[in-house]
């Protein structure tokens, strides 16, 4: 199925798009399991309702502050090594999590899990350098579908797992994202030289369009010039 929709939206790497998919729907549960117990976890560590909010919200506060660094860095170093450093952040920041019981090391397991939202970074450029222009947009709603898909099991799984020991959503989350970097360090290459049609780059200009370009501004400038005075 995998593979017919691939061909339907124009995508040379059937594999490559599947490992992005199944990144992000493993990431989506991880993140998800954390949900129902970090506030029973934060007030066993003895934090008050003030520092739970900020253990829940060291998350997204990470998230915002290095996205846009791990976007540069996508461009500059490549696809697949800041996907797979995404994943490996997020695997030790639910490990600490789930291992920790204290508030300094639930409040870190957070925050890497934060700063190892590059995956979802990352996973957005491999699907733009993979996909024709045409067919973008279907390709990045299946990337959400997949992601928002895993943040909605991902409480269910996490829910009960803390039924039995509130370190266990942690622990199955961190497990969750090794396995993920197994597959994606397997079956996804780098993507950012990607030449081919299908990678959505544009063609180069030839001299007579960057000419033509250069005559319309010229134009421009002088009706402006004119107007003016």
């Amino acid at each position: 199925m995998l593979r017919r929709v691939c061909e339907h939206l124009g995508i040379p790497d059937p594999a490559a798009f599947g490992a992005v998919l199944t990144a992000q729907l493993l990431n989506g549960v991880g993140y998800g399991m954390i949900f129902p117990v970090a506030a029973f976890y934060g007030e066993k560590a003895g934090l008050g309702p003030a520092l739970i909010t900020l253990l829940v919200a060291a998350h997204p506060l990470a998230r915002l502050v290095s996205a846009p660094l791990w976007g540069r860095l996508a461009d500059r170093v490549g696809r697949r090594p800041v996907l797979l450093t995404g994943i490996a952040l997020q695997a030790a920041g639910h490990l600490v999590f789930g291992l920790s019981g204290n508030a300094l090391g639930l409040g870190l397991g957070r925050a890497l899990t934060g700063l190892g939202a590059a995956d979802a970074v990352a996973a957005a450029a491999i699907t733009g350098d993979l996909t024709p222009v045409e067919h973008r947009a279907r390709a990045f709603g299946l990337l959400r579908a997949a992601s928002g898909l895993g943040t909605l099991g991902g409480p269910v799984l996490g829910g009960l797992l803390g039924l039995w020991d509130l370190r266990l959503p942690g622990l199955a989350a961190g497990l969750a994202c090794l396995v993920n970097l197994v597959q994606v360090a397997l079956r996804c290459p780098e993507t950012r030289h990607t030449t081919t049609s299908a990678g959505g780059l544009l063609p180069p200009r030839s001299e007579e369009h960057t000419s033509e370009l250069q005559s319309q501004f010229r134009i421009s400038y002088a009706v402006f010039c004119l107007k003016k005075k």
